[in-house]
């Protein structure tokens, strides 16, 4: 979104000036396409491979120039407000591959004006390649957040370089010598730590928001798909998902086509319609998706989507 361009090149400026405050070596940029492969086209006869070059581009990218050359120490994408499965699986994956290219980047998420909400459960779910996650309560950090961060970006500025000392200097004599490596897990505020009455605000907006544990019944089996009415499209679509598919979302719209045009107008305005109701009660439309083993765990009517995930 245009919105997350414009914060992305705002929040680069400010990082800039600290980071090359505290190593004038460092850089911070928005907008860089780097590059995440380098295909092989061809090899010349005297042996010069001929390559292709493909990038992704990047929200915010922290580099160190060094004798008029530069590398890419970290990668930050920036998200406002939230982040869906889809952007967790793939902002993940796009660490994957520019990690295939540049070993010891560091790669991470930044959620702006996420207001008391903790980081969701999908980033640790799905975010298997990132180095951190952070998020911030509004758009730009207040001074804790501000000098938290860029501590940590410090510290991953300084993984980075260890990670290439390790991995192109192996064959020196001179090499620093590692008989350990343990990648540390490293939460704020700490376990049990009480972060004051937002804390159980937080905890239970993220259940209604990711997993509706408060209204599912995970006891609840897949059926023959009786009195579903109007919804039985649905709990058809459903219960066709192979067994190795845990996730679908879908656009409202492809919702009410699957449906031939039959959503309400308030599955349009309020998510209590898409609430994980008990299956036996006059809710068909919830009784679609639950009885197929299914319940809803993120609803965007801002956005129009809902995801859907397997009963476990």
């Amino acid at each position: 979104m245009q919105a997350e361009v414009v914060w992305s090149h705002e929040i680069a400026e400010k990082l800039n000036a600290r980071m090359v405050a505290l190593d004038s070596r460092l850089d911070v940029i928005a907008g860089y396409r780097l590059a995440y492969t380098n295909e092989v086209l061809h090899y010349e006869v005297s042996g010069l491979a001929v390559s292709s070059q493909h990038s992704y581009e990047t929200d915010v990218l922290v580099r160190e120039t060094v004798a008029g050359r530069w590398k890419p120490r970290v990668v930050i994408e920036m998200k406002l407000a939230k982040v869906t499965t889809h952007d967790a699986i793939t902002y993940s994956q796009k660490a994957a591959t520019h990690k295939q290219v540049h070993p010891y980047l560091r790669y991470g998420i930044l959620i702006g004006a996420r207001q008391h909400y903790p980081l969701p459960g999908r980033l640790f779910r799905h975010g298997a390649y990132f180095d951190f996650m952070a998020s911030w309560v509004a758009q730009n950090p207040d001074p804790a957040e501000s000098d938290a961060f860029v501590r940590l970006l410090q510290d991953e500025v300084s993984a980075s370089r260890q990670l290439e000392e390790i991995m192109h200097e192996s064959r020196s004599l001179q090499r620093r010598r590692y008989t350990i490596l343990h990648r540390h897990l490293i939460l704020w505020p700490p376990h049990g730590a009480s972060t004051g009455a937002a804390e159980l605000e937080d905890a239970g907006d993220e259940v209604t928001t990711e997993e509706d544990d408060v209204n599912r019944d995970p006891g609840i089996a897949p059926t023959s798909g009786g009195r579903l009415g109007q919804y039985r499209p649905l709990f058809d679509f459903l219960t066709a998902q192979g067994a190795e598919v845990n996730s679908v979302e879908m656009t409202l719209k492809q919702i009410a086509d699957l449906l031939h045009g039959q959503l309400p107008p308030s599955a349009y305005k309020h998510r209590a319609w898409w609430s994980n109701s008990n299956a036996n009660n006059t809710h068909s439309h919830a009784r679609a998706w639950l009885q197929a083993g299914w319940r809803t765990a993120d609803v965007s009517l801002g956005q129009q989507y809902v995801e859907f995930r397997r009963n476990s």
